[in-house]
């Protein structure tokens, strides 16, 4: 797991998973400042699959890459069509996303635990293609 900003957590386990993504939510909630951090099904290849999540606010934004041009898709949350601009940050650097791509946090650290277990597009998130 990498946030871009020098935070980088070696996943072994799932509790790993849980406490690095509970630290990184805590760090960006201290700051005021919304992160993405990545998490990479296979962190010694060059094109595995990887899902980005939002942390540091109540609602989270997912992006899920499938790797080798496979394709891949944004969270679908309940507040369809709105557009309005939400940002989080990778490294030094805003990410703006769309409203309507912003689903509770709990469900986005659920879906973690499913990538983190299958290293595939998780099921419990409803998906727009990329």
């Amino acid at each position: 797991m990498t946030n871009g900003n020098g935070y980088d957590l070696p996943i072994g386990s799932e509790g790993d998973l849980i406490r690095g993504l509970a630290e990184v939510d805590k760090l960006a909630r201290d700051e005021g400042r919304p992160r993405v951090v990545v998490l990479a099904s296979d962190i010694d290849a060059g094109d595995a699959p990887y899902l980005s999540i939002g942390v540091g606010s109540d609602d989270s934004v997912l992006v899920y890459e499938a790797g080798d041009g496979e394709g891949g898709g944004y969270s679908k949350g309940p507040r369809t069509g709105d557009r309005t601009p939400v940002t989080f940050a990778y490294g030094t650097a805003p990410t703006e996303y769309l409203a309507w791509m912003l689903i509770p946090k709990a469900v986005a650290f659920e879906a973690a635990r499913q990538f983190h277990r299958t290293g595939a597009q998780p099921t419990n998130v409803e998906w727009d293609d990329i």
